[in-house]
């Protein structure tokens, strides 16, 4: 409703939501809010004016008084003004075990109905009272019915408790999680623990994995922005959260899943050792590949690494359920990847990207959960067999690699063989290759690694060559069930002629 001032009369325009339009009337300054109310009504054929009222979204929201004139509220600065029905809602309040249903004005702030319940329940309205439902905290200067909320009245119930309950609360000094540091969620869910994981990312991989890991492109499409934002608001103020009984959409939990990870103000994984990553996906020898993936990884700060193992583990046992979920590796590569770290999207979808995250999903036993022995050692080609002449030799054979042990005399060394077996070669038999840190697998060699991915691989194609298979199958079918059904009616026909024009009518074709 806007107010335009002539010389003696002030026009109305007042906005009608059922009716999707504005209506706009002169009216004397003092004329009364309800002689306004009856004009709508009769233009509008409503009956009961008694179910209408006029209501100004200014203040907080109230309702204008039938019995005021227009002047009385100096609404000179052009509120929303609305003509619409009065609506009560019933809500269930809780005070100290007696539940009761009150019916609330579902329009007005939540700090405005206030006093109707505290009358219900005969308590003082000059105390301040707060009214929430379990594991929420409402804010009093929205309506029960605030876009944000998404309350089942036939359910929820709504607790009202005095402040002090409140204060007691508050004293905890519980701080928001989002947007904020691994290490301060953690703080939170444990305080004798520094490496807990943060319980937001514990509660949502259980609840996926429980419930949810057959959802179809789970990962992949969107929430519903209010359900993700009271979610928010829900892990900000609680430590401990049940998302099952919050009735949830699955797609709503992993996207808030990826705002956490993408409001971290350290991400999980840095720029720089990122870009490191990437340049080692570059190189062609994947045994020394691996190496060093996981000898960069090992960098990370215990939580952060702790983290990401865990993560990583959660998206592998998404992928064991693609046939359900349609998320393969590479669809949750493409999806998960660019909230590890902090980078431009357009700058992520690369080869090596998309090839580093599915890789880490692929193999994340031997990066995060296989102990690495890091030894130091030479090693040494021979040059020329050598065959023992005393009991502390080393037989070794040409072009063979061995490890040197020690240097001690300046004609023989120390060395092990491949076998395991150690004693003195000659010096001049062997060229050094490499005097530096290399890295050991504790229970996959590379060799096994390049196995099992070779392997993996080919079932994946033979599992595409049995759908081809199975579906070109059905189309076979169809065509000889389609064929057998043509023969019939043809042979039908052929009988029906031969009964109306002679045995010998097809004798001419």
């Amino acid at each position: 409703m806007s107010i335009t001032k002539s010389s003696t009369k002030i026009i109305l325009q007042i906005v009608i939501p059922n009716f999707q339009r504005k209506e706009s009337k002169e009216f004397e300054p003092t004329e009364k809010i309800k002689n306004v109310l009856l004009w709508l009504c009769k233009k509008f054929n409503i009956l009961d004016i008694n179910k209408y009222g006029l209501y100004c979204s200014r203040r907080n929201g109230f309702w204008l008084d039938p019995e005021e004139n227009i002047l009385s509220y100096e609404l000179w600065n052009s509120p929303r003004i609305e003509f619409k029905k009065k609506r009560t809602l019933q809500i269930k309040v809780d005070y100290k075990g007696e539940v009761s249903t009150i019916p609330v004005d579902e329009n007005l702030p939540i700090k405005n109905v206030l006093p109707t319940i505290l009358r219900k329940f005969h308590l003082d309205e000059t105390l301040n009272y707060e009214i929430n439902p379990k594991c929420f905290i409402l804010d009093k200067e929205w309506s029960f019915i605030q876009q944000e909320y998404h309350f089942d009245f036939n359910e929820t119930i709504f607790y009202l408790q005095h402040s002090s309950y409140q204060d007691q609360f508050n004293k905890k000094k519980i701080q928001p999680i989002f947007g904020r540091s691994l290490y301060d969620a953690t703080n939170r869910s444990n305080d004798n623990n520094y490496l807990e994981i943060p319980s937001i990312i514990t509660t949502i991989i259980n609840f996926i994995e429980k419930d949810a890991l057959k959802v179809p492109k789970i990962y992949q499409q969107p929430g519903i922005p209010n359900n993700i934002a009271q979610l928010k608001n829900i892990f900000n103020r609680f430590e401990k959260v049940n998302l099952k009984t919050l009735k949830k959409y699955p797609h709503d939990i992993t996207n808030l899943l990826k705002i956490y990870l993408c409001e971290l103000s350290e991400p999980i994984i840095s720029l720089p050792i990122y870009q490191s990553l990437c340049e080692i996906m570059k190189l062609t020898n994947t045994s020394q590949k691996m190496n060093q993936l996981k000898q960069k990884l090992q960098e990370l700060d215990q939580l952060k690494f702790k983290v990401a193992s865990v993560l990583f583990q959660h998206l592998f046992n998404v992928a064991l359920q693609h046939e359900k979920n349609q998320m393969n590796i590479e669809d949750l590569a493409r999806s998960m990847g660019l909230f590890f770290v902090k980078i431009k999207q357009r700058s992520f979808k690369t080869s090596h990207n998309i090839e580093l995250w599915s890789l880490l999903i692929q193999e994340y036993k031997y990066f995060f959960f296989e102990k690495q022995n890091i030894v130091s050692t030479i090693q040494a080609k021979v040059l020329h067999d050598f065959e023992p002449t005393g009991k502390d030799d080393l037989r070794v054979v040409k072009d063979e690699i061995i490890e040197i042990i020690e240097k001690g005399d300046e004609a023989w060394w120390t060395a092990k063989n491949e076998k395991g077996e150690t004693g003195l070669v000659p010096y001049n038999y062997v060229q050094i290759i490499t005097e530096e840190q290399t890295q050991k697998k504790g229970k996959f060699s590379s060799q096994l690694d390049e196995m099992r991915k070779t392997f993996l691989e080919r079932c994946s194609t033979r599992k595409n060559l049995q759908t081809k298979y199975l579906i070109q199958q059905e189309k076979y079918d169809s065509i000889q069930l389609k064929l057998q059904q043509e023969s019939s009616k043809i042979n039908n026909m052929k009988q029906i002629i031969k009964k109306k024009y002679g045995e010998n009518i097809f004798d001419e074709f």
